[in-house]
């Protein structure tokens, strides 16, 4: 191969044998050997998702040609990993191939969670417990599963970005519904309900509690409910401008103007699903005019962040870079600048999701 790199003959080589381990597994074993000998020239940094695509192509190979030999090839080739992120994803790869071997499993789980805490990005951790917690669920190892669950639960909290952080407890609420349902234990139930609560989104909090069956008295912001009931009225009998000017003097009496902007862009969305594209584009100049006025900076960052995410989300990717460029903006600003790396922190796993990565 005329290859200029070696990390790219290895993830060639390991593409090849996931091609053809099904119709020629000698040819797919020749070419897994050949890209396992060249890992140690493979280039420092790709050495990681090199050896991670190696994993992936063992067992690739395994899963038509069973071998344990196999097996202690790809742990050899994953405890070469330095990156937390990349070893803790190959032997979730591994585990599969495993999974009938008790005490194989619980040492994977454990090298894992070992791993996982030296992951310092609270949403990388959080993201990769979250991809660990289906295994011991599927060995019913319901007391790994709710430590697990805890873990992530505390790193929400140090997730900045509104919708960043409701969508990992959303996550973990599912799960924890789940839970209850296959063991019908009420335990599991009222954690559901406990972290559904901590939901900043409205929509999505009440969303959640409603799938749960909640139907327990909780409190519902008056406000709220007035701008939602006002929303959909419009939506069902038509758009007036007094009542345009009437939601807008609704959003504009909540008191916190951080989330005000972010109900405005909330708005902004409900129209555009409802084809009202005018309407929706005249409530996220609201959500944009209100966020850029918050202070501190950090915040007023954050806010912007959110509302980009929400935008993104509703498919107006080219508003929602606008939206993040002025994020960065207020970023860039902050004085202190343990501050402004942490915000910044943050901005990079924004920029990360609507870049698809």
């Amino acid at each position: 191969m005329s290859l200029p790199a070696e990390y790219q003959k290895v993830l060639i080589l390991s593409d090849l044998t996931t091609l053809y381990c099904r119709f020629d597994a000698k040819f797919a074993s020749q070419c897994l050997k050949k890209g396992i000998q060249q890992l140690d020239r493979v280039e420092f940094d790709k050495d990681a998702m090199a050896r991670r695509q190696v994993v992936f192509a063992i067992v690739s190979l395994n899963a038509v040609e069973p071998d344990s030999e196999w097996i202690n090839v790809a742990l050899d080739v994953i405890q070469k990993i330095s990156d937390p992120v990349e070893y803790i994803n190959s032997l979730i790869a591994v585990y599969g191939i495993v999974r009938q071997d008790k005490d194989q499993c619980s040492n994977l789980l454990h090298f894992m969670e070992n791993a996982a805490e030296k992951i310092s990005s609270p949403y990388e951790k959080a993201i990769t417990l979250l991809n660990i917690i289906p295994l011991p669920l599927q060995s019913s190892d319901d007391a790994t599963s709710l430590a697990l669950l805890k873990k992530t639960d505390t790193l929400t909290k140090k997730i900045n970005i509104q919708s960043i952080g409701d969508t990992f407890r959303d996550n973990i609420a599912r799960i924890y519904s789940m839970l209850y349902q296959k063991n019908n234990d009420n335990k599991f139930l009222s954690l559901a309900i406990q972290i559904t609560k901590s939901i900043e989104d409205d929509d999505l909090r009440f969303d959640r509690l409603k799938k749960m069956g909640y139907t327990q008295a909780y409190d519902i912001p008056p406000l709220y409910l007035k701008i939602k009931a006002l929303s959909e009225k419009m939506v069902t009998d038509g758009i007036h401008p007094n009542q345009i000017t009437s939601l807008e003097r609704l959003v504009r009496s909540v008191a916190d103007r951080g989330k005000e902007a972010i109900f405005f862009c909330n708005l902004a969305v409900f129209f555009r699903e409802k084809g009202e594209e005018k309407v929706s584009r005249r409530m996220i100049q609201n959500s944009i005019k209100e966020a850029r006025i918050i202070r501190p900076l950090s915040r007023r960052s954050f806010v912007m962040c959110d509302i980009a995410l929400k935008i993104y989300s509703a498919g107006c990717d080219r508003t929602a870079q606008e939206i993040l460029d002025f994020a960065i903006d207020a970023a860039t600003n902050i004085r202190q600048s343990s501050i402004r790396d942490e915000v910044f922190d943050e901005l990079g796993i924004a920029i990360k999701i609507m870049q698809g990565l």
